[in-house]
């Protein structure tokens, strides 16, 4: 078999990312507050579980640091910090979009999953999961599942979206589907 040099390139520039991410470990990350408030210090309760319905929007005024890799990442920075927000106000949108990288053998049950560790019984972020950074396909799906939200698509529509595009992979978290709604309304900002 003979490598053109488009796959030799793609395998190198693999086995770079490769190199990269166990060079710098998980001991090389910085803090980035996703909110002013956030910089203050986070009470040092324990974080609960996910809670298992899927809430509407919620803000959050107190987001805890998010940890980002000092390694290039997929997408500019500002764009994940964007992402990570968006799993953590947003978990009745997420909550419902299936996620096709393979983090469902992680235990992951959907995109929110990929960023939202930890909430607690008010369904506040406690905890990021850091999976949803080092992975390209978790932050294109939450960052088309965002932007259809914005321009106030329906959610079984960025669902039904979201499945058309990435479902290709075979592997699909165990994510419901979202609740039957009257209508086909839109779900996004008014």
């Amino acid at each position: 078999m003979r490598t053109t040099p488009s796959r030799a390139t793609f395998w190198l520039g693999a086995a770079a990312l490769v190199g990269a991410m166990i060079w710098t470990g998980p001991w090389s990350v910085r803090s980035v507050s996703l909110d002013a408030a956030a910089a203050a210090p986070a009470a040092k309760a324990a974080p609960a579980q996910k809670p298992p319905s899927k809430p509407g929007p919620h803000p959050q005024a107190d987001l805890p640091p998010l940890q980002l890799p000092k390694f290039q990442l997929s997408r500019p920075k500002d764009q994940v910090v964007e992402i990570y927000h968006f799993a953590a106000e947003h978990p009745e949108i997420l909550g419902y979009v299936a996620c096709f990288c393979g983090c469902n053998r992680l235990g992951h049950k959907d995109n929110e999953d990929c960023f939202v560790k930890a909430r607690n019984a008010k369904g506040d972020v406690t905890e990021w999961q850091d999976h949803g950074f080092m992975c390209p396909m978790c932050l294109s799906i939450g960052y088309d599942s965002m932007k259809m939200y914005q321009a106030g698509i329906s959610l079984s529509d960025i669902r039904e979206e979201i499945d058309r595009k990435y479902g290709h992979t075979g592997m699909s978290t165990p994510t419901p589907m979202p609740p039957a709604t009257p209508g086909k309304g839109k779900t996004g900002p008014k």
